[in-house]
């Protein structure tokens, strides 16, 4: 987080608490401190960064970009508020917006030679979404070469590589994502699909039964399963039966 300067009144201490409170999960009680903050110095950026991030995780999206652009305004170069204004305009499906945040931040921290491997990973999602994958590849790319470990950027790795076809590049990154979280349903049925268009039958069915049996109400899973074993009882036509294409 942003390092807060000491100042001569309570702001930074009131700043603290707020953060020490949305830690414990508390956010109405957080939110209070963080508007005392701001009551005592409209000016002080981190209270408006924390206030936004609080709004955020109540899902008041809204009021979270207006105290996003606000820390902004005081403090253009805060590196932080921009990479969390990206989240909230990736939240909000504004997906434009977010990607000019990102880069906006990622410039900043390549001026000062860092790497955040969470600001790469949430740009590349964003370009996905846009559908420019060859960019979001490069970004997930980036962030596995911060964060090699990390199995959510294999998780988006594995799915833009699914939906370019590239079928063994998402199976592996699928595998690699169960080697670090085995109890990934959705990574368990994402690897079951990716086998099944390879005519990997038997082993899709078993992604989808563990995908099952780590979230029983796991719908898309069991769609899946059920229309793999649904085909797979239908009995076959005979030989030199012409069937309707």
């Amino acid at each position: 987080r942003h390092s807060m300067a000491v100042t001569g009144s309570h702001e930074a201490p009131l700043t603290f608490l707020g953060t020490a409170l949305g830690q414990k999960g508390q956010l109405d009680e957080a939110i209070r401190q963080f508007q005392a903050a701001i009551r005592l110095n409209p000016d002080f950026a981190p209270a408006h960064n924390e206030l936004a991030t609080a709004l955020g995780q109540k899902g008041q999206l809204d009021e979270a970009i207006t105290q996003f652009q606000e820390a902004l305004r005081i403090e253009p170069g805060y590196t932080l508020v921009h990479f969390n204004l990206g989240n909230a305009f990736l939240e909000k499906g504004q997906t434009d917006d977010a990607i000019r945040e990102y880069r906006e931040a990622l410039r900043r921290q390549l001026r000062l030679s860092l790497g955040d491997p969470s600001l790469h990973n949430n740009l590349g999602l964003a370009l996905a979404r846009k559908g420019q994958s060859d960019e979001a590849i490069t970004q997930y790319h980036e962030a596995l070469r911060l964060q090699p470990d990390d199995p959510d950027i294999h998780f988006n790795l594995g799915a833009v590589f699914a939906r370019r076809g590239q079928l063994d590049e998402a199976i592996r990154h699928y595998q690699e994502t169960l080697r670090l979280q085995p109890d990934r349903a959705e990574a368990h049925n994402n690897l079951g699909t990716a086998l099944l268009q390879q005519g990997r039958t038997g082993d899709a069915i078993r992604q989808f039964q563990e995908a099952l049996r780590l979230k029983p109400d796991y719908a898309g899973a069991r769609r899946n399963l059920d229309a793999v074993l649904a085909a797979q009882a239908r009995p076959s036509p005979p030989p030199g039966t012409a069937t309707n294409r």
